[in-house]
């Protein structure tokens, strides 16, 4: 793009000592960033770890870290992840050592919990031959945990002799503290003794082996130095306390790894696999030690900021790198392996112009994804990169040019290529449509419906209508188009748009049975049926699929408000309103309702409207609704008062509700009206039920027993059972003997709800 101003993103990478070339990050942990690397001298992939700042820092620290490296080149074995060099650049220090493909053990017993028997024998007879070569170089590995031990393909790979020094007596410590991880750590070594040798290492194998046979610490307290000090002063325990069917010669193996002295331990590696190798184990067991995904990942899951893009555009084209920041986070949080900051949360420095690792470090994340997006007429260029917050090195960049069209596409090649920088699995996305006005259609209707209001609603239907006649068969728009027609607003052809969403959502689910907004879209549809399981259904399957995703939050918390319990309503209306921002209305209907049933509403926590109309319509239906159910109380007047003074003359609902406070009187009229809503068949039935709660909410103020209210609903689908067992309102009609039955019939509606919206399928992220 020609008259280009904005800066470049080099797509080179990046260069560490002038040799190794970055091309992803494989982890971060206590010493430092591991990187896969490509070393241009020897033409082969290794591993790198930066070393952190402070420990390299450290006094004498590098010295002993030449001898270490030294000593750990002594061991060639195929259990042991060879360690090449320790170089600098920039002034940070730097090893290089074998690169092994693999999940670390750690990993795998976060997913699973205990192991099998026989792969848990198989996997620590693996780690016991990596030690034996080890020892009988002379090298202790003091710091072997889960963390330390990769399970690749066809090996057991012990990694990480970063802090292992020679078996020599004479030597002391080089440090006047205790070394190693306190889950692990040997008595000697948490006293920091000066002759630490092998044994020590076979503590730490007796303390990981209790944790795979029983998916826990064999010590566990509130603080790390509590968990270093119990081995002092208690014996090990008996994992057959945890796990009973474990075979008694292998738990009394560890009980004696485990001991306190290290003369009561075995004498080497190779008589504890000796042992192993004798044990009789379950014949019903298979021995996998392969990693259960065909994909590659090291270390826990790595946390990322994709913070907004920068656009050199103008105000009209703030959708377009709105769209293109969205696309990227929705991308990477589907993409197992990554925890990604919400949408709200780093849509928070949208317009801050400090250093993007400045920013990283104040949201808690190990990656962070920046860029920038100019358009020119119908061009558009996009420069992204990926730093590792930790070092400041570029894991990737690059420069994409294209038209405004291509701009899902790029989100979506952006997104893959930075789950390739991080070594996890690539996001599964929806096909994407290619016709370019369809697309730029799309994303002005996505915009104009996260405005949460009426009139911005029916501009996003009208784009949405646009861009699928002109993509008809692509998912995501439908998705699109079909929630903002299931967004009733109390429509007067609700019932047709929620009939033609219903097809457009079902459409869009049977071509991507895998697109979170697909499933989400025809949950909506669903909410007006009503079909609070298929909500909840669908709200789950949305989740599982992609957990960042605003509307489904939305949604659920708008489920647990009318099911309970009001407390996790609150929660997740919470939730939804730090990932979008822009879901305020949440305030104001989900959470004040909730509120009030806990016995938590105060009017000073709601003291001014919004600016804008229809959110505004939002809070003053609020305000109306807890007026009257406070009940001709104090709040009730300071609610009436309020309304007076704002005279919401564009609102005459409200307007009624205050002439209704005032007077204590249901005109004609009134009841006239309800009578109409609450039979309409050109309004879907969700709404009837709206309308016939709200009709039993002002005869109930009035003093009537509002009945035939409360039975309308609950035969028009009524599922608030929060309603039925909370409103004020309905003190009177809870005494009728036909209410426990109808009561019964919400109820179990809302259980089944509730079933739905808490169940865990595993199914649902594989």
């Amino acid at each position: 793009m020609e008259g280009d101003s904005t800066p470049s993103l080099d797509n080179a990478p990046q260069i560490v000592a002038g040799r190794y070339e970055v091309i992803a990050l494989l982890g971060v942990g206590g010493m430092g960033a591991v990187y896969k690397v490509f070393d241009r001298e020897l033409d082969e992939v290794v591993a790198l770890k930066m070393l952190k700042r402070e420990i390299a820092r450290t006094p004498g620290i590098l010295e002993r870290f030449r001898r270490e490296v030294k000593l750990a080149r002594r061991v060639t074995h195929p259990n042991v992840a060879r360690t090449f060099d320790l170089g600098e650049h920039g002034g940070e220090r730097f090893l290089t050592m074998e690169l092994v493909e693999g999940e670390s053990l750690a990993t795998r017993v976060a997913r699973e919990g205990r192991l099998p028997i026989a792969e848990v024998v198989a996997i620590v007879s693996g780690i016991c031959e990596g030690l034996a070569a080890a020892h009988a170089a002379g090298v202790v590995h003091r710091d072997l945990k889960p963390d330390n031990v990769l399970l690749a393909r066809s090996r057991i790979v012990i990694t990480d002799f970063g802090i292992a020094r020679a078996q020599d007596p004479g030597e002391a410590s080089a440090t006047a503290i205790p070394i190693g991880t306190p889950a692990y750590m040997a008595p000697e070594q948490v006293e920091a003794a000066p002759n630490i040798d092998a044994r020590a290492d076979l503590y730490a194998l007796g303390a990981m082996t209790f944790e795979l046979l029983t998916g826990r610490l064999p010590f566990e307290a509130d603080s790390v130095f509590a968990v270093a000090a119990m081995r002092l002063t208690r014996p090990p325990p008996d994992p057959r306390e945890v796990r009973p069917e474990i075979p008694e010669s292998l738990a009394l193996l560890v009980h004696r790894c485990m001991a306190r002295k290290p003369e009561d331990r075995p004498a080497s590696a190779r008589e504890v696999a000796a042992r192993l190798a004798a044990l009789t184990l379950p014949t019903a067991e298979s021995a996998r030690i392969a990693p259960a995904s065909e994909s590659v990942a090291l270390g826990a899951d790595k946390t990322v900021a994709v913070l907004p893009f920068r656009g050199a555009t103008s105000t009209d084209d703030e959708y377009l790198v709105d769209g293109l920041t969205d696309d990227i986070i929705d991308g990477l949080s589907m993409t197992p392996g990554l925890r990604v900051r919400p949408r709200g949360v780093v849509m928070q420095h949208k317009r801050t112009n400090a250093d993007p690792r400045e920013l990283a470090r104040a949201l808690g994340v190990q990656v962070v994804v920046e860029g920038s997006v100019r358009a020119a007429g119908d061009a558009i260029r996009v420069n992204a990169r990926v730093l590792s917050v930790e070092d400041g090195f570029q894991i990737w960049a690059k420069r994409f040019d294209g038209k405004r069209a291509d701009v899902l596409r790029i989100g979506d090649e952006a997104a893959r290529a930075i789950a390739d920088a991080l070594t996890v699995r690539k996001p599964t996305r929806a096909a994407i449509a290619t016709d370019p006005e369809a697309i730029d259609l799309y994303l002005r209707g996505r915009h104009e419906f996260f405005k949460f209001w009426r009139t911005a609603n029916e501009r996003a239907i009208e784009l949405f209508a646009k861009a699928h006649a002109r993509a008809p068969e692509d998912p995501l728009i439908m998705a699109g188009y079909a929630a903002a027609l299931a967004r009733q607003f109390g429509m007067s052809d609700a019932a047709t748009r929620n009939e033609n969403a219903r097809t457009v959502a079902e459409e869009a689910v049977r071509r991507a049975p895998r697109l979170a907004e697909a499933h989400l879209a025809l949950a909506h549809v669903k909410l007006h049926d009503p079909d609070p399981v298929g909500v909840a259904a669908g709200v789950t399957r949305a989740l599982a699929l992609s957990p960042l995703l605003s509307d489904a939050h939305e949604l659920r918390a708008r489920l647990l408000a009318e099911i309970g319990p009001p407390r996790e309503a609150i929660e997740t209306a919470e939730r939804a309103m730090q990932l979008e921002p822009r879901m305020v209305h949440l305030r104001y209907d989900v959470q004040a309702r909730a509120r009030f049933v806990l016995g938590e509403f105060d009017p000073n926590d709601y003291g001014t409207p919004p600016e804008d109309v229809d959110t505004g319509s939002v809070y003053w239906i609020m305000i109306g609704r807890m007026m009257l159910w406070a009940n001709d109380s104090a709040l009730t007047s300071e609610l009436a008062d309020r309304i007076v003074k704002a005279n919401v003359s564009a609102m005459p609902m409200i307007a009624t509700l205050a002439d209704l406070v005032a007077t204590r009187k249901l005109d004609d009229s009134v009841r006239a009206m309800f009578e109409t809503r609450t039979t309409s068949t050109v309004i879907t039935r969700r709404m009837r039920v709206f309308w016939s709660q709200l009709s039993a909410e002002l005869r109930g103020f009035v003093g009537e027993r509002p009945l035939d209210d409360v039975r309308r609903a609950v035969e028009d689908g009524l599922f608030d059972i929060v309603w039925m067992d909370h409103c004020p309102l309905l003190a009177a009609v809870r005494e009728d003997p036909e209410f426990p039955a109808l009561r019964a019939r919400v109820a179990a509606v809302a259980s089944a709800t509730s079933m739905q919206l808490h169940s865990v399928d595993a199914t649902m992220a594989s």
